[in-house]
């Protein structure tokens, strides 16, 4: 109960509800869960009904949870994820964790796999594409119950899946355990049609299977007509439903257009682009700071380059862009040199070192923190970060040996209170057996060499 609370009360922060009841948080979440308990969850769920418009002009019809409900709601979801999680071969790429259509994980990206198909499985030459018509309003109670048996959910947990997703016998808009609602539903579909054909990927309502000929494309779109109706009593929609061929056909697929060009090889390049649709190509076009990087999520998966540098160009300042859109850099901080952290005291938080071609180290980059130093000379009270790099071989050879010694990188790190000094190269204060009389360099050269004598030299008598 206090997991699926904090689930429910994250981006709501700010309404008077979530507020409210943060204030008595503990009194509240037994509240609820004693709700459960005595099965008198079922009077609290309610939802609000609200009307939203596309910007393709589809108006839909959103049921919004209430605070109470979209707690119990998550309450469901976090013990079926366990469950689903277990079967899910990763068919489905929608509304998952690390799933998206141009997701960082490459076999979770729908744009990666699509490119797979169209540019390395040439035996693979026709698609069957489908779209489920109003998916959602078609669902009814008995299909998702059964479903959801089929996932191997028994007992009191059936029935309060049950309660808690569906609304009024359909499964709703709007709600967060919906896309988890129509997984579940289409786990038994999507494990079967996987182990039917070369390939398969699922983004939300819509499926693209790749076969290897016609007549078996076909045969597919068939078999998901068929299946979606008396299997679950969802509709194909007959305009997106058809088969095409991948040879000299530009196929759209979630807003994304793949090409495959003719007489490649596995090894060549060029096997292929892809560009995005006409619509979503002029809509971005006149994209404003505030909404670019939703488009930007879509035209980097594709061969879009000189659009995207255009829009750029044309629309947006640089200030306007790294308010939305940022790189991620390994120790990426305010850069220093060397001569200027001379005498400073520091703590060194993270370093890399980085060898050249024939294996021997050659650069190091550190990552280090020290106190601010305000405009009156006085330290701030708080702790700048700040990264300096170079051919430092002071630091690289003194940081291996430490390695070495002490049993890897991170057994000595963090290094608090180190200096550096500039003393025939750039080294930490004290990392060196500096000599400072004869001694030590008759003791040094007898360490390396054996025993060694070294003449004494002659001091002058003192004169009056």
């Amino acid at each position: 109960m206090e997991q699926a609370a904090h689930d429910a009360v994250r981006g709501h922060l700010n309404k008077a509800t979530v507020t409210e009841f943060c204030r008595d948080w503990e009194e509240n979440v037994a509240l609820v869960l004693a709700m459960i308990q005595d099965d008198t969850y079922v009077e609290h769920i309610s939802y609000r009904q609200l009307v939203k418009r596309n910007k393709n002009g589809k108006v839909r019809h959103i049921d919004s949870p209430t605070l109470v409900t979209r707690i119990l709601q998550y309450v469901f979801i976090n013990r079926a994820n366990t469950l689903y999680e277990a079967l899910d071969n990763k068919a489905a790429l929608n509304c998952k964790t690390g799933c998206g259509l141009n997701s960082k994980t490459l076999r979770l990206s729908v744009c990666h796999r699509v490119k797979h198909l169209f540019y390395d499985q040439r035996d693979v030459n026709y698609i069957a594409l489908a779209d489920q018509r109003h998916c959602y309003e078609h669902v009814r109670t008995k299909t998702f119950r059964r479903a959801i048996k089929e996932m191997g959910v028994r007992g009191w947990l059936v029935d309060y899946a049950c309660n808690v997703t569906m609304v009024d016998g359909r499964l709703p808009i709007g709600t967060p355990v919906s896309p988890l609602a129509h997984h579940i539903i289409m786990l038994g579909f999507d494990l079967a049609m996987s182990a039917s054909y070369p390939f398969y990927v699922r983004y939300a309502d819509n499926i693209l299977i790749g076969t290897n000929s016609k007549q078996e494309a076909h045969a597919a779109l068939w078999r998901v007509k068929q299946r979606w109706w008396y299997g679950m009593g969802i509709r194909a929609n007959r305009w997106d439903s058809r088969v095409l061929p991948i040879r000299g056909e530009a196929v759209d697929f979630c807003g994304t257009v793949y090409h495959r060009t003719e007489g490649k090889s596995h090894a060549d390049h060029g096997k292929g682009f892809a560009t995005v649709r006409k619509s979503t190509a002029e809509s971005a076009k006149a994209a404003t700071p505030q909404n670019w990087p939703c488009y930007f999520g879509q035209l980097k998966g594709a061969d879009t380059f000189n659009l995207i540098n255009s829009i750029q160009e044309k629309n947006m300042k640089l200030s306007d862009l790294t308010s939305k859109v940022r790189i991620d850099r390994k120790m990426d901080a305010k850069q220093v040199f060397p001569k200027d952290m001379v005498g400073v005291v520091m703590d060194v938080l993270d370093y890399e070192i980085r060898q050249n071609t024939r294996g021997e180290n050659n650069w190091i980059k550190l990552l280090m923190c020290m106190d601010e130093i305000g405009q009156d000379g006085m330290p701030t009270g708080k702790k700048v970060v700040r990264e300096m790099h170079g051919d430092l071989s002071g630091l690289y050879r003194y940081l291996s040996l430490c390695e070495k010694a002490f049993g890897g990188k991170r057994a000595i790190l963090p290094i608090e209170e180190a200096e550096i000094e500039n003393s025939c190269g750039y080294i930490f204060k004290g990392s060196t057996n500096m000599m400072m009389y004869l001694e030590d360099y008759v003791a040094q050269m007898e360490a390396s060499e054996g025993v060694m004598h070294v003449a004494q030299p002659v001091v002058p008598a003192a004169t009056a």
